[in-house]
């Protein structure tokens, strides 16, 4: 049921609740490249920093004192205090990290707005670049090579060591400051000098569908994302179902997955937590939309008050779970001072979402389909699972038949596509072309008779040709019968000719053939500019496939129950 619950009266979210989900392996990378901290909690107000430290806080933080009074570091005493207890999910930071780290969450973090990777060779590369950001307006692209960072070389180096650099961490580096950096794409090398400035993020999305559909995309609950979310649902066209995509989303503010949750739930009980033993609950706001067809798109990324989110819409019975087994991280985290201004973050107990009639079982392992009741009675709030290594942010909307410039249109006949290329090259532009054909093969072309899988093209002498695409030679032909895998000229503007030379002569790049089709009449190619995957590519492409088709799933499941 949507309801309220049956369980307590609701009562509003205290903001300043000292709770937190953490997830750490990425924080410091995160925040200096431009993504969102890997990372779930909830800055711990004034009276918590200042409060006396209980069971294993104190341990810890005797720790530290004991190292302060004996002249050693207090942050790398409670550091082996915390390894020690076994606390999984537990960490200590120094007193910025901590502080950038609240910034963040806040929405706001200092950087030059790229994502970066580091590859199988070692080298650095940029997966995204934030538009309207430093990096954005010297031109850096995703695919570029960062090879130095203020004069020191990159390849080699942990990422997270070159996110240090380019924070400026060693000085402190504040928003204004200047960072140079060695960049290469293809046979170009060259250095950009960006200015660093602080960012704010976009971790919810909204675009309207046909259907009428609304999709909501959160990246991560940061300030004021649960109140973005309760917006766009309240601005979505009547009658129009929602599609809430938290593929990837590593968690955040556990008050804004609450607030979140409002949007869709007339108040009641999101979640129980126990601190310490004593046990504690989470409620959302009355007055929630109860009535809309409603999606949840989950993933091995989705983490702590995502899986929140999704386990209270679940097991309310107000949503269909779409998509792969959650994260499963449900602990919950307090922060304590420390000597020294270091900050500790340690488990104190764990999350759980609310029984309810006709809730479906299994939230870490979603289906479409509502499966059969189970007992009622608490249950961990999340299952356990891998994160995938890679976390690209694929458009879910994108056609899994066409794709780019090849969507349906009117006056447009498809006759063959290669979808190996898209598995095999990453496509970086694409280009429509005309062909100089013969009688025999337009013939051939319009009984739907052509292959493209071993095609590419060519520059020779100003001029672009089409290679090894098989066109059968037509069944009613004469001597003057085509070859089926002759070369054939390619129309195209000069210019575009000209920047296809350019950039097919850079190492790694090629030039293929997507697809073939009769537009008004006339024979045409999209031909694509193209550079080779590396198999951790290639496996991405595989996943990004496996969530249209989730997505496309999720979209259809709204529908019908938007027209039952």
């Amino acid at each position: 049921m949507s309801g309220r619950d049956p369980f307590c009266e609701p009562r509003r979210i205290r903001r300043g609740a000292a709770l937190t989900l953490l997830f750490t392996s990425v924080l410091v990378a995160g925040a200096a490249t431009g993504s969102l901290p890997q990372a779930d909690r909830k800055s711990a107000p004034d009276e918590v920093r200042s409060a006396t430290p209980t069971g294993r806080h104190a341990e810890v933080a005797r720790a530290a004192e004991e190292a302060m009074a004996d002249g050693k570091s207090p942050m790398e005493a409670a550091k082996r205090a915390v390894s020690r207890s076994g606390d999984r999910w537990g960490a200590v930071y120094s007193q910025g990290d901590y502080e950038e780290f609240e910034e963040a969450l806040d929405g706001q973090y200092t950087g030059v707005g790229l994502w970066a990777r580091g590859d199988s060779d070692g080298r650095i590369e940029v997966t995204k670049v934030r538009p309207g950001s430093p990096a954005a307006t010297a031109g850096i692209r995703p695919g570029d090579l960062l090879r130095s960072v203020d004069g020191r070389a990159t390849d080699g180096r942990p990422v997270t060591e070159v996110v240090s650099l380019l924070r400026g961490d060693a000085t402190d580096a504040p928003a204004g400051t200047t960072v140079r950096l060695g960049l290469e794409r293809g046979t170009r090398a060259w250095t950009e000098t960006l200015r660093r400035a602080q960012l704010s993020t976009d971790s919810v999305s909204v675009r309207e569908l046909p259907g009428p559909l609304t999709l909501i995309r959160v990246d991560t609950f940061t300030k004021g994302a649960g109140d973005q979310v309760r917006e766009a649902v309240r601005q979505a066209p009547s009658g129009a179902g929602i599609v809430l995509d938290l593929r990837g989303n590593s968690g955040g503010l556990v008050t804004e997955a609450v607030t979140a949750a409002s949007a869709f739930l007339d108040g009641g009980l999101v979640a129980t937590y126990d601190v310490d033993g004593e046990q504690r609950a989470l409620h959302a706001e009355p007055g929630g939309d109860t009535t809309r067809p409603l999606v949840a798109l989950v993933d091995g990324g989705t983490m702590s008050a995502a899986e929140l989110l999704t386990g209270a819409v679940q097991d309310r019975g107000r949503a269909l779970v779409v998509g792969s087994r959650t994260f499963g991280k449900g602990s919950v985290q307090m922060p304590s001072p420390l000597p020294g201004g270091s900050v500790a973050e340690l488990t104190v107990g764990h999350y759980r979402t609310p029984p309810a009639a006709g809730s479906t079982a299994g939230a870490s392992r979603p289906t479409w389909r509502p499966t059969k009741e189970r007992s009622s009675g608490p249950r961990p709030c999340c299952g356990a699972s891998r994160i995938p290594r890679n976390r690209l942010s694929a458009d879910p909307l994108r056609s899994a038949k066409m794709g780019g410039t090849m969507a349906k249109e009117k006056g447009r006949k498809l006759i063959a596509q290669n979808k190996k290329a898209r598995h095999d090259y990453l496509i970086i532009d694409t280009y429509e072309a005309g062909l100089v054909l013969t009688g025999t093969e337009v013939k051939s072309l319009r009984q739907g008779r052509a292959s493209l899988v071993d095609g590419f093209v060519q520059m020779d002498g100003h001029e672009a040709w089409l290679h090894n695409v098989h066109v059968p030679e037509y069944s009613q032909g004469t001597w003057t019968n085509h070859s089926a895998r002759r070369k054939r000229k390619l129309l195209l503007h000069r210019a575009e000719i000209d920047k296809l030379e350019a950039k097919s002569g850079e190492t790694g790049h090629t030039i293929v053939p997507l697809a073939l089709y009769f537009k008004d009449g006339r024979a045409k190619v999209e031909i694509a500019l193209a550079k080779g995957k590396k198999e951790y590519d290639k496996r991405q492409t595989l996943r990004e496939k496996q969530d249209r088709r989730e997505t496309e799933r999720a979209i259809s499941a709204v529908r019908r129950k938007a027209r039952a």
